[in-house]
């Protein structure tokens, strides 16, 4: 099956849009990726495996085609939300350097952690 070129109408009214995404460290070929896209206040649900790189090495980045309206604005951001890798959600260095500097504004004497746990078993199919 070959994809259409960028910017190119199809059939169904929609075109199709190259997304470029930032692979989180530890990302291995094979994986697979989840992200949602949003426009006019549609989320739509997409996945992509992690190709192998042409020189064997780390992928940084993937460049993805997924279809858009046709009436996309043609230099608008296609927001990618809810990033997740292998079903596990993605944080990027960005965003915990963000929630690391929440939480620093908060001396160390007046921190606490808390460790919760409980007995799982009731909530196990029985068998």
């Amino acid at each position: 099956m070959t994809t259409p070129a960028p910017g190119m109408p199809l059939p169904d009214g929609t075109r199709i849009v190259k997304v470029e995404i930032t692979l989180p460290e530890g990302a291995n070929p094979g994986d697979k990726l989840t992200f949602c896209t949003a426009y006019a206040n549609t989320i739509t649900n997409f996945s992509a495996a992690v190709p192998m790189s042409k020189d064997g090495g780390p992928m940084k980045k993937i460049s993805v085609c997924v279809p858009v309206p046709v009436n996309f604005p043609p230099s608008g951001p296609l927001t990618i939300t809810k990033l997740t890798l292998n079903g596990m959600p993605v944080c990027f260095n960005e965003h915990r350097q963000r929630v690391e500097a929440h939480f620093n504004r908060v001396p160390p004497n007046e921190r606490a952690e808390v460790a919760l746990g409980f007995d799982t078993s009731p909530f196990r199919p029985r068998e």
